[in-house]
């Protein structure tokens, strides 16, 4: 354990009690500010839920505000425990969230144009179904483990979206200290007297909270000992020159707030609701559905960012989820993970799990008691909280500007002037949209073409004659290879159809075999496949041939079902490209006689000890991992060797012809079978057994000599064109 280590006091020669004593007051001031920072954060979390009530409980339901205030409060404390002991953030908060508030404003006014006969009932339903609907909708993709799908939002609206909810804190903070909502016109208003007086000491607060944390030499309980300060010295003041209710009637409250604010089931508004006026306002509660799932994936994106850490989205927001089970019996608004209370916290200087639980039960406390005690909270010290708590976001924000390129620092100002000018949905929406534009112009820079070579440089598996090799090598560059990668879209597509057209029309260097190969891409745009098809008619009409390899099926599908009667020819793989186009290059040339060298190569002596046999077109001669018993000599035909891949599919290695030898290795080492070798034609054999062999040896030497010669240069010519194949595959 830390700090359980007593070596210092034995070599100081100090006892362990007078250890704990010279400890005691670090522990103290640890003690004191985590106490004072725990009060901070509490009166931020019970005010931030008052002003949210007050924000829905006005105009025609501003009787239901006592209760609303005391519900919110108490659904906050719920949200907070309940987070507190099941979310695996060290420390995290739960806050009823305004932007559920901010959209069901408008259902209060929508209720009341439906000649309800009990506005405050029937939004008491609307905020118990949203809650209960929100909660369920949180838990099924939380169960369905699909919330990290959020981990694919780009840093760029992420970042932004910290930066958007921390300028609407801040807002929201100045709105609270001159308890009314501000506008773009208002700001002149800000410095004259009659509001400055409000604003300035909150604002002052505010930045306090905010610098304090950034500043080394200066402890993070200062803050939180300023705001207690801060606040008893305002009452001091007040004590000693006016009176509690001349500061009510000068605006300097939160309050006063009507008494008899209780917290109660809303079974009997459910079983009285007019759901008629409630139905009408169904669209308003899917909305909040919607950004309250949205909001909760980025505030625990924002969490993950500001506290270093990285949890299971769905665990959390399953947890989400049953917290707003809990509190929708009540009526409670919806709420999730508090980004604003938990940067405010960190700023604070807190970090521990405790101090969540402890702001909890304050909370929960405070809503039984009532929302009246509340309203003695001055306005500077709940606007200086939420300017704090904004600050410290867009702080955050800007520093991540800095390291960003100008085009996600002009997304992220994009989502902050959206979120804070027109709404935290359009903002984000914007945010997406700009990151998507940004990556696609991004993406089409890169260059789809991996890599360009010729025939020169490509080689298919087949083993050829020395005289079709030397025909190749003389045609090999009239090959054309184009391997490319990544996604393939209409931009791309059009950028590699202007490539290989330009090749097709150079006179130096004509090409009459182009090959492109998809193995490495990704996937294809659909708009892309009308380009390529146009492509292959430029090929065609250059008097070229085309192949198309690596195709996945869906995408080969594609071309067999456009229309024309030529696309090009669809073939597996790149070799197999490889070895159709030097078949096409070859059959340029007048038709070539058997090498009679490499048919021929044994003696009538030495074939004597061989038997004869015949093998029909896709017979398995011998098996990958079988015994080594035979040496086996291709006289006719030819055949395939190949081998399963770690992905369990079959690649083929070599493709070998009349004169090679096969099964030389496990034959001459006594080891396994290395690979699979099967008739790709009808073949005729010649099989050297190990019992013949072991004869050859007593009887024969001279022979034996004559086939180790043939089997070692069988061997040089494999081990080069292996080389050859391995330099290809590294390109």
């Amino acid at each position: 354990m830390r700090g359980a280590d007593p070596t210092p006091a034995r070599h100081s020669g100090v006892t362990g009690a007078e250890t704990n004593a010279t400890a005691s007051p670090s522990s103290r001031v640890s003690v004191f500010g985590d106490v004072v920072g725990t009060v901070a954060v509490a009166i931020y979390a019970i005010t931030t839920a008052v002003s949210f009530s007050a924000l829905i409980f006005s105009g025609p339901a501003a009787e239901g505000l006592p209760r609303g205030a005391a519900t919110f409060v108490f659904a906050t404390g719920v949200l907070t425990v309940f987070l507190g002991l099941r979310s695996r953030f060290t420390m995290v908060f739960g806050m009823v969230q305004d932007t559920a508030a901010i959209v069901l404003v408008p259902a209060v006014a929508t209720i009341a144009a439906s000649s309800s006969d009990d506005v405050v009932r029937d939004v008491l339903v609307v905020l118990a179904l949203s809650s209960a609907l929100t909660g369920i909708a949180m838990w099924a993709i939380g169960q369905a483990r699909v919330a990290s799908m959020a981990r694919f939002v780009p840093t760029t609206v992420v970042s932004g979206f910290l930066g958007g909810t921390g300028w609407l804190l801040l807002k929201g903070g100045f709105d609270v200290m001159v308890d009314r909502s501000l506008e773009l016109g208002d700001l002149g208003a800000l410095a004259g007297t009659e509001l400055a007086k409000f604003w300035l000491p909150g604002a002052a607060l505010g930045v306090l909270i905010a610098v304090i944390p950034f500043l080394r030499r200066v402890s993070p309980v200062v803050a939180s000992v300023m705001t207690i300060v801060m606040t008893g010295a305002f009452f001091v003041v007040v004590a000693l020159t006016s009176s509690v209710s001349a500061v009510e009637d000068g605006g300097w409250l939160v309050g006063p707030f009507p008494e008899e604010g209780s917290i109660a089931l809303v079974g009997p508004e459910l079983a009285n609701a007019d759901w008629s006026a409630v139905g009408d306002s169904a669209g308003t509660m899917g909305v909040v559905l919607i950004l309250s799932v949205l909001g909760v994936l980025l505030n625990l994106s924002g969490l993950q960012v500001v506290t270093r850490s990285r949890v299971d989205l769905d665990e959390e927001l399953k947890t989400a989820g049953l917290a707003n089970l809990l509190v929708a019996p009540i009526g409670g608004l919806v709420g999730y993970h508090a980004l604003g209370d938990t940067v405010l916290a960190t700023r604070l200087g807190l970090g521990r799990r405790a101090i969540t639980i402890a702001v909890g039960s304050i909370a929960g406390l405070f809503g039984f008691v009532g929302g009246e005690l509340v309203g003695y909270l001055p306005r500077f010290t709940a606007g200086g909280l939420l300017i704090g708590a904004g600050l410290g976001l867009m702080i955050v924000w800007i520093r991540g500007l800095q390291s960003a390129s100008w085009s996600d620092r002009l997304v992220g100002v994009l989502i902050v002037a959206s979120i804070a000018f027109v709404g935290i949905l359009e903002g984000i929406i914007v945010g997406i949209l700009a990151a998507c534009l940004i990556f696609v112009v991004r993406y089409s820079r890169i260059d789809p073409i991996r890599l360009v070579s010729t025939g020169l440089e490509r080689r298919s598996v087949v083993e050829r004659s020395s005289d079709e090799a030397e025909r190749l090598d003389e045609r090999a560059d009239r090959m054309a290879v184009y391997e490319l990668h990544g996604s393939l879209f209409f931009g791309s597509v059009s950028g590699i159809a202007t490539t290989i057209r330009d090749r097709l029309t150079r006179p130096s260097s004509p090409v009459d075999v182009v090959i492109v190969d998809f193995a490495r891409v990704a996937d294809i745009d659909s708009s892309a496949f009308a380009v390529l098809a146009q492509l292959a008619d430029d090929v065609e009409a250059s008097g070229a041939v085309l192949f198309w390899s690596g195709l996945k099926p869906g995408a080969a599908a594609v071309f067999e079902r456009m229309d024309g009667t030529d696309h090009g020819t669809v073939v597996d793989g790149l070799d197999a490209a490889l070895e159709h186009g030097e078949d096409h290059l070859l059959g340029t040339t007048p038709e070539l006689t058997v090498d009679e060298a490499a048919t021929e190569p044994y003696s009538d002596a030495l074939l004597e000890w061989f038997a004869l046999e015949f093998r029909n077109a896709g017979e398995v001669i011998m098996s990958e991992g079988d015994d080594s018993d035979e040496l086996i000599v291709v006289v006719d035909g030819s055949v395939d060797v190949s081998r399963i891949d770690r992905d369990c599919q079959e690649l083929r290695l070599r493709t070998l012809r009349a004169g090679a030898i096969i099964g030389e290795i496990g034959f001459l080492t006594g080891q396994t079978r290395t690979a699979t070798i099967t008739a790709r034609t009808d073949v005729e054999l010649r099989v050297l057994t190990t019992a013949a062999h072991e004869r050859l040896r007593r009887e024969q030497p001279d022979l034996v000599i004559e086939l180790y010669d043939r089997v070692l240069h069988s061997t040089a010519d494999r081990a080069a064109a292996i080389h050859r194949s391995l330099t290809q595959a590294l390109r």
